[in-house]
């Protein structure tokens, strides 16, 4: 059936377009070289809500050449052709996946949607996990655990058809086509399900034709490669003092007053070797664009006075400000990064600006309303006004109902993209801007990145559950966000004695059903916005005070030692686990730190005690381990073994396993392994002793070991 532009709205009669996909596992071209070019690997869209409308000119540049529709199983959907709105109701859709088939001139491309349970049926239930075992010539060798009625292959965003594969038992073997289009970077997709329970998700990367067994072979545009360092840019290192302006207000605390940290300070030491050493391969900057040079008072009380040196009340979204440095300097500290196969993330503002700001003073029609209609301030109403709501009463919040607004800060966005060739966003307060500005935003760059051959990544900011943070995150949105739910009951199990690791695992599994189990999410061993995990592991901070005043009122060190261990836990966590880990600066050697700004001290680089010494060392070696490891960038994750004290996890990648083992009690614990995972030499990671005769890992209290095939 073809889709008529003469008559747009006949998608919306009952099943007008609905195409009943008899035999679609083996209808169409496999792998056409079609005229519709998506501009990137389409991830699942899910049905967060219950009406979905899905743009598909976000996802293809060229969706004009779409021919016909189907969606498998059946399922009526509405769709207009001239503006290429696809819609589909959540309740239509089945549990699990379904396939979105478009047909155009000289084949057939997919995408996915998903349709989630119910969060406690998610974390209950296991489902069944797919790995993939070996290569041999062009066959794919993948074991099946557990009960699968559909195990679907995709080649980049095409449907493998099921006469390439063939099961034997629990064994899966699939036969790549002859005709098969190499080109470049190409992706081999594999989703599992079991009466519509879905279970994990693969990605195997291949260059020209040849599939990727080794980090070497990757390269900083990988996503599954970023381990990200976070730093304070005024609190990092200073570089250049002829730059140092101090706000001078009598009642402006040394600790919000700007410190001298700049870009010549996070140059010069990347050029001394500091996040060489360390292992990251990427680093996301605090906001560098220019701000208010005045001080302020904040709106709750004590109404403590603060000034700009975070970077959060722009006056310009598009010029560096002075006291963080230059334009070339920018480019001289991009360019090193480049030249060492690294990443730079921008920090951006697109919520509200500062009232000074001369875009605001000239558009005072761009801002939200700041009295409501009942005559309140809209102020900090965080899920009352959401969408509107002010930070406080210097920062006008902007009216994104408005498209010019839209279009100014895009815009603004995509000139740093054009002008210095970053490498992607961090975006600042997600959940307060309405998602047309994030499909706006990242339309274009799509658009952008088809020219430059390149994906800019963007991940943002958003505390909420993981229906409002998922909703966020996509091909036509953001690449990923931070996994707050996860690190709220990791920072608890880590910190505190008596919480279990079985309150851990229901988390995971809910992040891994919510966004899969090869996502873009960030996974943070701290936040510039968060009370520092030390000193609430060390009980120097209660997990029941409010953190802001804390780091006023008295000075928060670390009293138990203990801590170190715990948050050296924590990291072998968050470099093992599936997404993007995220180091916040100061987190590798301990520091300590109330609420903000004590938890935004300057960093300390010499004079470590050897208890920050030794924790340097432990997280240098995890990340250098992940970096080293496919199982840990692309590997399933599959849970062995959990109790209150014990957790072990694996994952693996051709063939490959790694386990981890977390040990969170006050004596050794022996784990059994089975050797024959290990037919070669091992190595082992963090505190544990293998002893091959008896088929245990030792593993010290309060600790980890992680041990993986050399």
């Amino acid at each position: 059936m073809k889709l008529s532009p003469r008559n747009p709205f006949m998608g919306l009669l009952p099943f007008a377009w609905l195409l009943v996909l008899a035999g679609c596992k083996d209808a169409g071209f496999p792998f056409p070289k079609g005229e519709l070019n998506p501009y990137k690997l389409i991830q699942p869209v899910v049905l967060y809500e219950e009406t979905v409308p899905i743009d598909l000119s976000s996802y293809f540049e060229n969706p004009e050449r779409i021919d016909s529709i189907q969606i498998f199983p059946p399922t009526p959907f509405q769709y207009d052709p001239l503006t290429h709105r696809l819609e589909v109701q959540r309740e239509d859709c089945r549990i699990g996946l379904s396939e979105v088939r478009l047909y155009h001139p000289k084949g057939h491309t997919s995408f996915l949607l998903k349709r989630l349970p119910t969060d406690e049926f998610l974390v209950e239930t296991a489902g069944p996990l797919v790995s993939f075992r070996e290569k041999s010539e062009q066959q794919f060798h993948f074991q099946l655990e557990g009960e699968a009625d559909e195990v679907w292959f995709y080649w980049d965003n095409h449907r493998i058809e099921s006469r390439y594969i063939q099961q034997n038992g629990n064994e899966l073997v699939l036969q790549l086509p002859a005709d098969i289009p190499w080109s470049g970077r190409n992706h081999l997709r594999v989703f599992v399900m079991n009466a519509g329970r879905i279970g994990n998700d693969l990605l195997l990367p291949f260059e020209d034709g040849q599939l990727i067994e080794t980090t070497e072979e990757l390269s900083r545009t990988d996503y599954a490669s970023m381990i990200l360092y976070f730093l304070m840019v005024d609190r990092f290192w200073n570089g250049d003092l002829t730059n140092d302006v101090k706000n001078t207000e009598d009642d402006l605390a040394p600790r919000a007053n700007f410190h001298g940290g700049d870009l010549a300070g996070v140059l010069e030491q990347l050029k001394a070797g500091y996040f060489d050493d360390l292992g990251v391969t990427g680093i996301w900057l605090s906001p560098i664009i220019r701000n208010t040079p005045n001080a302020f008072h904040e709106y709750p009380a004590p109404h403590r006075r603060y000034s700009a040196y975070h970077g959060y009340w722009p006056i310009s979204l598009t010029r560096i400000d002075a006291r963080f440095g230059d334009e070339d300097l920018l480019r001289e500290l991009i360019g090193t990064l480049h030249e060492r196969d690294m990443r730079l993330l921008l920090d951006f503002v697109s919520n509200h600006v500062h009232q000074e700001a001369p875009m605001i003073q000239a558009h005072p029609d761009w801002k939200t309303d700041l009295i409501l209609a009942d005559g309140r301030k809209n102020l900090r109403l965080w899920d009352e006004e959401r969408l509107t709501t002010w930070f406080d009463e210097f920062l006008p919040s902007l009216d994104y109902s408005q498209k010019e607004v839209i279009d100014y800060v895009s815009d603004s966005a995509l000139y740093w993209i054009e002008e210095f060739d970053i490498d992607g966003f961090r975006h600042d307060a997600t959940k307060h801007i309405p998602n047309g500005f994030w499909l706006a935003l990242s339309k274009k760059i799509n658009q952008l990145n088809r020219e430059r051959s390149d994906e800019v990544y963007q991940i943002g900011e958003t505390f909420g559950d993981r229906e409002l943070i998922g909703s966020y995150v996509g091909s036509d949105k953001m690449d990923g966000q931070f996994d707050f739910n996860l690190y709220w009951i990791a920072r608890e199990v880590f910190a505190i004695d008596s919480v279990p690791f079985t309150k851990l695992v229901p988390s995971i599994r809910s992040s891994l059903a919510h966004y899969g189990h090869q996502h873009r999410m960030g996974n943070i061993t701290g936040n510039h916005d968060l009370p520092r995990f030390m000193s609430l592991a060390s009980g120097d901070l209660g997990f029941n005070e409010e953190p802001g005043p804390a780091g006023w009122e008295r000075d928060i060190e670390v009293s138990d030692t203990l801590a170190y261990r715990k948050i050296a836990m924590l990291a072998a966590f968050t470099l093992t686990m599936p997404g993007v880990p995220i180091v916040y600066y100061g987190d590798e050697i301990g520091m300590p730190g109330a609420g903000d700004p004590d938890n935004r001290r300057p960093m300390k680089f010499g004079d470590l005690n050897r208890h920050e010494e030794q924790l340097r060392a432990i997280f240098k070696e995890l990340i250098h381990l992940r970096k080293s490891e496919m199982s840990l960038l692309y590997g399933n994750w599959k849970l062995e073994e959990v109790s209150s004290e014990r957790l072990v996890y694996s994952r693996s990648y051709s063939g490959k396993p790694i386990f981890i083992y977390l040990n969170k009690s006050s004596v050794s614990q022996d784990f059994s392994i089975s050797l024959a995972a290990f037919p070669a030499s091992y190595r082992v990671v963090g505190e544990g002793r293998l002893d091959p005769d008896r088929g245990l890992v030792t593993v010290a209290p309060w600790s980890f070991a992680i041990l993986s095939a050399k």
